[in-house]
């Protein structure tokens, strides 16, 4: 495989080099050619983005292995703003996911005009028992204010008291609580506050990269129900445990139009008096003529024939039972 830009049916090359390889700072899009490449014989090899990938090029490797051949690596970058559904971290553990963006003008401020970055549900500390960080936040006021600097290694952290004591020093509450004032009425809180600086890192699951629909797309060859994934634009996995919601809901249109009609709906033909699935063939008629239509081998007749809907897992299952020398049998009834 040689390395160059060729013009691809696959997708764009506007953005590679003659080497084959995007230059630095390149606003690639889904559908774009990162890696242009091509056999001896000229047959086309690039490697494209898929439809959820896109960015600017931060940095491109190319290298070798041990055994000579040649390889090359493209990484992407991208601005995100935080969204609704991201997730954050501090370094104690305390994992949480953006649930709402406000204004700065309508978050509550101190009297020094300080306003908060990130306002923290105060459920989260019991339920993960994270003590520390609200130690890190009493610790960093208090020698954000006297502007000293403080041991903070796991081995050797201040203690509870010299941490009280030095917020106590500053002119703040012994345990960093303090008065706030409403960012839309600018009235006075009632309850005190704990606010401190915290160090919070932004993790790699983020909403974007998760985010998942489907109105129509791919199935499965053998089942015919959609695929599962996200990269193909599959669907929606709708399990055992959401059927048993919409069952405990009694919400029976729901459950038909989820698993049925949504999913792998099919028809079969089956006869009505032995309670068999008869076959589609070409048979014979009156006049020398064949006609193709439903027919039941085992009473040698096409007229008890119905058509019944059924998820096509179901005829599937009945196919490959039957495979194995097991017969099911239908029960229909005119409705």
């Amino acid at each position: 495989v040689n390395f160059g830009k060729i013009q691809s049916k696959i997708g764009r090359v506007d953005s590679l080099d003659e080497d084959g390889f995007p230059y630095v700072g390149a606003n690639l899009q889904s559908g774009d050619i990162t890696v242009g490449r091509c056999a001896d014989s000229r047959t086309d090899h690039s490697i494209k983005l898929k439809h959820t990938e896109r960015g600017y090029v931060q940095k491109v490797v190319l290298s070798s292995n041990d055994e000579g051949k040649n390889f090359a690596t493209v990484s992407l970058r991208q601005v995100r703003s935080p969204v609704l559904g991201d997730k954050f971290s501090s370094m104690h553990g305390q994992k949480g996911v953006l649930g709402f963006l406000e204004s700065q003008e309508n978050f509550p401020f101190t009297k020094q005009g300080i306003v908060p970055d990130i306002v923290i549900n105060p459920h989260a500390f019991p339920s993960r028992q994270t003590p520390g960080q609200l130690l890190e936040a009493a610790l960093g006021k208090g020698i954000a204010c006297v502007g000293s600097l403080r041991n903070a290694t796991p081995f050797s952290t201040s203690s509870v008291e010299a941490i009280t004591n030095q917020l106590h020093r500053a002119g703040f509450s012994r345990w960093g609580n303090e008065r706030v004032y409403n960012g839309r009425t600018g009235e006075v809180v009632r309850s005190l506050i704990f606010m401190g600086p915290t160090f919070y890192q932004r993790l790699h699951h983020m909403s974007e990269d998760k985010v998942k629909f489907r109105n129509t797309g791919p199935v499965h060859p053998l089942t015919r129900q959609p695929v599962a994934d996200r990269k193909r634009f599959g669907g929606i996995k709708f399990g055992e445990m959401e059927r048993d919601c919409l069952i405990a809901h009694g919400a029976s249109a729901n459950l038909y139009e989820r698993l049925f009609t949504l999913s792998d709906s099919s028809q079969i033909h089956i006869c009505s008096k032995c309670k068999n699935v008869a076959n589609v063939i070409l048979r014979p008629v009156s006049g020398g003529r064949k006609i193709r239509g439903p027919y039941c081998r085992f009473c040698e007749s096409a007229d008890d024939i119905v058509v019944a809907s059924v998820p096509y897992g179901a005829k599937l299952l009945s196919q490959e039972l039957f495979s194995m020398g097991i017969n099911l049998k239908f029960e229909t009834e005119l409705c």
